[in-house]
């Protein structure tokens, strides 16, 4: 977990709404910079738990603690860009799809 104090606010807020939904998430993307580090992190974050959370809806028995396990993440990873901070979590926040 890495305390980022210096990135702009307009990166926190935007980390912040992407990480809300789906529409969040668009908005996010389209009016944040991914040059940023800080965003670009929560960016990707946020569309991995995204995806993880549809993978489990569509997945009928485990789906459902594959969810209930995204919401977990969601909330670690909610928490961390509300705070500043880059908080990984387990599992796939070392994979990215944006870059």
């Amino acid at each position: 977990m890495e305390q980022l104090s210096t990135y702009p606010e307009e990166s926190k807020k935007l980390s912040i709404i992407g990480y809300l939904t789906w529409i969040g998430f668009a908005i996010a993307l389209i009016k944040g910079d991914l040059k940023d580090d800080y965003f670009r992190f929560h960016i990707n974050q946020s569309l991995m738990i995204h995806l993880a959370g549809m993978a489990g809806f569509f997945v009928p028995v485990v789906g459902l603690v594959f969810s209930m396990i995204s919401l977990v993440f969601w909330i670690v990873a909610l928490c961390g860009a509300i705070k500043g901070e880059k908080r990984k979590v387990p599992l796939i926040s070392d994979i990215e799809l944006l870059n």
